[in-house]
């Protein structure tokens, strides 16, 4: 769809009708529509309205049920298996339940007679197969977001539990005896380990948030201490960041409210990534890392 300078939308229809009485009909029906906008193309014959439906240029096609040799039910089947998801509306002369049902049944938004064809149905018609598009549309991109985050979910946790046992066997091989070489090589593998369970972490933490963040109720907004969530945070990552050589000075900026209000939990997970992107970001001879936030 396009927006004309009146702001008023314009719906571009491919028309697909080996009768150009259909086209006049549709043409003078749509322009009793005053709320919109139509910009129609007319395809006289089932190839060639194939051949247009295939290049996508349109919000919508109106096809009639009988096209020569073919149907616009064969019409409809041929673009679907090229995944052409722009809605179809079939027209007929003849109020046939038959064709009705089965229009329905290969992915047809709507079946209308064409001695029905008046501005309030075609407009309301045209109006449910866009939206009907939308939402379906919008239902996909959700599954799909869905799916990637229990497979990020899943991966990482499949990741993390042979990663601690790699991690557990380092820390006992490090009580044992070692030579001066050996030691260098564990404590490379110990490191490169924290580092991938950091990012297993990260991983994580963004599926957490992007499988959740079309969801208004996952939000679990309330009253919290600021100054003892950078606190808490900061003494957590301490630990591992002083296996880096880095050391943490949180400085609290004046005037910050005592509580605030939001999601603590995502708040938590934004510092948390800032401070070992930061850490890590380091210089290994760095001896400090300065946290300032400003509210």
């Amino acid at each position: 769809m396009v927006m004309e300078d009146t702001k008023r939308e314009t719906i571009r229809i491919l028309l697909i009708d080996d009768e150009e009485d259909t086209l006049f009909l549709l043409r003078t029906t749509l322009r009793k529509i005053q709320t919109t906008s139509f910009d129609v193309e007319w395809a006289p014959s089932y190839r060639e309205g194939l051949e247009k439906v295939l290049q996508g240029n349109h919000d919508i096609y109106i096809v009639d049920h009988n096209l020569g040799d073919h149907t616009g039910l064969e019409l409809i089947e041929a673009a679907q298996k090229e995944d052409i998801s722009i809605p179809f509306i079939v027209l007929t002369g003849n109020d046939d339940h038959r064709i009705d049902i089965h229009a329905m049944k290969i992915g047809a938004s709507d079946f209308l007679s064409k001695n029905l064809l008046i501005p309030p149905i075609l407009e309301r018609s045209i109006r449910y197969a866009l939206e009907r598009k939308r939402t379906q549309h919008e239902l996909l991109v959700a599954k799909t977001n869905q799916l990637k985050s229990e497979f990020l979910k899943t991966m990482t946790h499949e990741l993390r539990t042979p990663m601690n046992v790699v991690m557990g066997m380092a820390s006992l091989l490090s009580k044992t005896d070692l030579t001066p070489e050996q030691k260098k090589y564990l404590q490379e593998i110990r490191q490169s380990g924290d580092s991938l369970l950091n990012l297993i972490g990260d991983i994580l933490d963004i599926a957490t948030l992007s499988g959740e963040e079309d969801q208004e109720s996952s939000l679990e907004i309330k009253n919290f201490e600021l100054r003892s969530l950078f606190q808490q945070e900061i003494a957590d990552l301490e630990k591992v960041a002083k296996k880096n050589g880095v050391t943490f000075s949180v400085k609290i900026a004046e005037g910050l409210p005592a509580f605030v209000v939001g999601d603590e939990t995502r708040i938590r997970l934004v510092l948390s990534h800032l401070v070992r992107n930061a850490s890590n970001s380091l210089p290994l001879e760095a001896s400090s890392f300065l946290a300032n936030k400003k509210i």
